[in-house]
């Protein structure tokens, strides 16, 4: 694998010894600046036909990415442990129901390798602004191992700026299931959108760029909650524009914890998932949706002179539910990241910090 702390276009190169050339995936339909979201690692068949031998490619690439300028990255809710410690629950037993990313610097025995893969394992690392997630786990056919074995690449700037798209294509109902006729119904996804693009934005200030050298967590809250707040809010409109009619009757069945297994192992993928999602009350429906979407049904049935009144209702409903259910048990209780905005609002450092503006 090359460098993955830029990753210009998909023309950028992996390299991986026992492995096929990279596919790097942008989204070029909605967005022209072809910064790759995706990649997948081709192993070649004959790496991984026995556990000796997958155990091995990973080992590779693991020291590949030890070799460059990336951390490991720990989730605030894991234990601060290293070594097979990480591989371990309480009572000392290997953790076949693990969430938490494995050390990176630790080889497992093969012997370990054989029993925690079967259950699936990870690895986690961040730098400059790129968190690469790897995992590994495999299936037997036969008795022969068949491995699956992905990286996921998260880049808080692109992803910013991926999420102001979508809610600005909620907002102007050009997004899947939209109702033209309907258009500006979702107010709050256009502040939404400004306000994200904006993040994307703040993440390019040479202010947040030197900061990160002392400490990353600024930047990982505020990629943090964009990323999540987009996972909750984006799902009901979604819902809304697809299946009107069954909405309200479904409204209170949203639960990330009753999540069908091929679902669950999707969200298993996405960053901060297990310390995001028990923060957030596991993606509940909350009683600011509910007033905010009763807004929107208002909102339709109105004239054009009382559609405003019901637009800036819908905008404070779900702002109260973005603040207050989601952004503040999520960042703004983290006593790390309130400490290190404190710090930027105080008298000898807030002349350097980023003008705030709105970004059009």
């Amino acid at each position: 694998m090359a460098s993955y702390s830029a990753i210009p276009a998909p023309a950028a190169n992996c390299k991986c010894r026992r492995c096929s050339p990279c596919r790097l995936y942008a989204d070029v339909v909605n967005n022209d600046d072809l910064a790759v979201e995706t990649a997948d690692i081709l192993i070649l068949s004959s790496a991984v036909a026995t556990h000796v031998r997958a155990r091995q490619t990973i080992a590779d690439i693991l020291a590949q990415f030890r070799a460059g300028k990336w951390r490991r990255y720990l989730s605030p809710d894991c234990p601060g442990v290293t070594g097979r410690s990480t591989l371990l629950d309480a009572s000392g037993a290997i953790n076949l129901r693990n969430s938490c990313a494995l050390d990176p610097d630790y080889e497992l025995t093969q012997e370990d390798w054989v029993v925690s893969m079967r259950a699936g394992q990870s690895y986690d690392w961040i730098g400059d602004g790129v968190k690469p997630h790897l995992s590994i786990q495999y299936s037997l056919d036969d008795g022969i191992p068949d491995y699956d074995i992905s990286l996921e690449l998260t880049n808080a700037q692109i992803s910013a700026r991926r999420v102001a798209a979508t809610y600005a294509r909620l907002y102007l109902e050009t997004e899947e299931g939209g109702s033209p006729e309907h258009k500006g119904r979702y107010y709050w996804m256009a502040i939404g959108a400004f306000a994200s693009k904006t993040v994307a934005r703040t993440f390019d200030a040479w202010q947040v760029k030197t900061l990160e050298v002392l400490s990353k967590t600024v930047k990982d809250g505020l990629g943090k909650g964009n990323f999540w707040l987009f996972c909750d809010i984006s799902g009901w409109h979604w819902y809304h524009n697809m299946y009107r009619k069954s909405f309200d009757q479904c409204l209170s069945e949203r639960n990330s914890e009753r999540y069908v297994r091929e679902v669950k192992d999707q969200l298993r993928q996405l960053p901060w998932n297990t310390e995001a999602l028990p923060k957030i009350n596991n993606l509940r429906v909350s009683p600011h949706i509910i007033a905010g979407f009763e807004k929107v049904r208002q909102f339709e049935q109105a004239t054009a002179a009382k559609r405003p009144d019901f637009q800036f209702g819908n905008l404070i409903d779900l702002a109260n539910h973005e603040q207050g259910v989601i952004l503040q048990p999520l960042i703004y209780n983290d006593p790390t990241f309130a400490e290190k905005i404190d710090l930027q609002r105080s008298w000898w450092v807030s002349w350097a910090s980023p003008t705030v503006e709105l970004v059009f």
